[in-house]
Formats: C-alpha cells, sequence, structure tokens
C-alpha cells in the first residue's frame, strides 16, 4: 500500500547528497552542511542495507565535520565551518549514525546487540 510513497521519498532523501557523502540543507540549497544531516543518511542508508552509501557520508562527514579525534563540529557553511561542538545535537547524533551503522555491517550476532531505540523487551 505505501511502497510506492517510501521509494519515491528515499529516492527523494538520496539526491539530497553528493556523490562524496556530502549532504545538502535542503532540494534547494546545498549549505550550511549540517552533521545532523550526515548522522541522518548513515542511519538511513545502514538500515536500508545501503553500507557504501553510508561509508561514503561517513568519509566525508570525518573529512569535513570532524576534528579527527571524536569531536563533531556543527556545520559546513560555504566559505567557513562552524566549529561548534554540541552534545545533542552533533556527538550524540553521531553516536548513534555510527551505532546503528556498525551493528547493521558487523558481523555480530544480533542477540548481543539491544534493539534499536533501545531497552529489553
Amino acid at each position: 500500500r505505501y511502497d510506492d510513497s517510501i521509494a519515491d521519498a528515499i529516492a527523494f532523501f538520496r539526491d539530497r547528497f553528493d556523490d562524496d557523502g556530502a549532504p545538502h540543507w535542503d532540494e534547494t540549497s546545498i549549505y550550511p552542511r549540517d552533521v545532523h544531516a550526515s548522522a541522518q543518511g548513515i542511519i538511513v542508508f545502514s538500515l536500508l542495507g545501503e553500507p557504501r552509501t553510508a561509508r561514503r557520508i561517513v568519509r566525508w562527514t570525518v573529512s569535513n565535520l570532524s576534528d579527527g579525534q571524536g569531536r563533531f563540529y556543527h556545520e559546513q557553511r560555504r566559505f567557513y565551518t562552524k566549529r561548534i561542538t554540541l552534545m545533542r545535537w552533533c556527538q550524540a547524533w553521531m553516536a548513534y549514525a555510527f551505532a546503528t551503522h556498525l551493528r547493521q555491517t558487523s558481523d555480530v550476532p544480533s542477540e548481543y546487540c539491544a534493539p534499536v531505540g533501545g531497552g529489553e523487551q
């Protein structure tokens, strides 16, 4: 019933990323390139079973929105990067994105991973 709508949404979302994994702000603007958009792309493409796409976004994000030591920056503008690190907006979303990607692509048996959304059921 919803297959066409979901396929359209995925195609629309896929177009929000450059070939190198850089996110677009929206359908009409490239900048600013936001760490939350990168994290969301990593999560979505990991869950869709598209690890190569997710890894392209990971590589771009680490290269362009990271200090190389684990801190992620808020956003990249056209001529500069806002090197603000916000726990909820930057760090937490990237931690969740990496965890989701690793869970989807690792060989760790699923019984060792908590369900997505957290908690025991």
